[in-house]
Order: C-alpha cells, then structure tokens, then sequence
C-alpha cells in the first residue's frame, strides 16, 4: 500500500476488551492523517478494527511548533561596517569567519565586527568583484573580480596573489568559481568560457 508502519509497545486495556493483549499501529494515510488500528488477538481469531481517524493538522502543528529552534536576524549593512549594500556573494572560512563580496570591495565579518578589503587599503585588484570562494585545502579565499582576474587571499600569511589573462586564464571577468570533483578549481568567465586550476600542485 506503500504506506509507513510503526508499531508501538503492546497495551492492555482492559476497558476496551477485556483480557486481550492489544497492539496499536499507526498506518500513515495521508501527509495529516493517521488511521490506527487495533489488533484485538485471542486464540483463535484477530479483528482488524479501524477505531478513529485523526486529522493531526493541531497535533503536528503544536509537536512541530514546541521542537522548533528559536532564531533572531539582525541586519548588517554599510551602517556596521560592509563594503557595500550590495552583496554579490558570502563564503566562510575554518576560523567561522564570514566573507563578503560586493561591488565596492571585499569585507570579512568575525561576530562582531568588519575588515575591508579594497584597492585603497590591500593588493586586491578590484573593488568590483562577481564570486568568492573559500577552499579549505589550502586555507585560501579565492575572489573573482569583474574586469581584473583572479585575486587568492591567504588567510594565513594576511596577502593576495594574483591570476591575470596574461596568466593563461581566458579573460579577467570571472564570474563564479566552483570546486571540481577532484579537488580542483573551475574558473568561469563572463562568456569565453571556463578554466580548470588544479590547486593541489
């Protein structure tokens, strides 16, 4: 019938039926119904009796409600420290460490408080930046900038290296990077193309 059974510890109820062990199953009939069965057994004969049929639309809803975890959103924005309003991408780091890239530079959160990372302050080549990807590999955050290649920040040694079409990648204007299958890295471009850095060398 395709349908999920859990049985529960067998009962006694004497009000019910008298001396008859009782087993109570729960058949899942619809996602907010649930039909129990009662299994009435004596020597001879078992009667399969539909006893209720239970809309749980309350009871889930009261079970779902007390096993829900509390959570409170605060908003962050240039106000506190960012670079800019306007997020483009977030990656976090091993240290917990949340990174946030917008068009107007790079900024990392620690819990309490914003380090920004642009042209005027760091080696990064661009305030205008597309993606940013942490690899825990090597402990490096790698930032796609939209006209000025590929910027890797070792969070370790606190520096930037730096990848330019001169590099042999396709253009400068990447536009995501995604971890490939086997440890490496694809670089995407705007519209030429992609490019694979094997990053374990």
């Amino acid at each position: 019938m395709g349908q999920s059974l859990v049985f529960f510890n067998r009962l006694v109820v004497p009000h019910l039926c008298d001396n008859h062990a009782i087993q109570v199953c729960f058949f899942m009939d619809t996602p907010q119904t649930w039909i129990i069965h009662i299994l009435y057994r004596n020597r001879f004969i078992m009667i399969r009796r539909i006893v209720a049929l239970i809309l749980l639309s309350g009871l889930i809803g009261s079970l779902s409600v007390s096993a829900q975890r509390e959570f409170t959103f605060k908003r962050l924005n240039a106000a506190n420290g960012i670079s800019s309003n306007y997020v483009v991408d977030l990656a976090q780091d091993k240290a917990g460490n949340i990174w946030i890239a917008s068009e107007s530079g790079l900024s990392r959160f620690d819990g309490s408080q914003f380090t920004q990372y642009n042209t005027s302050n760091s080696d990064i080549t661009s305030n205008e930046l597309n993606a940013i990807y942490y690899n825990a590999y090597d402990n490096t955050l790698w930032v796609g900038t939209q006209r000025d290649g590929l910027c890797v920040f070792d969070c370790l040694q606190q520096r930037f290296t730096h990848f330019y079409d001169a590099n042999n990648m396709i253009t400068n204007d990447v536009t995501n990077i995604v971890p490939a299958t086997d440890g490496g890295l694809w670089i995407v471009h705007y519209h030429l193309g992609v490019d694979y850095y094997d990053n374990r060398k």
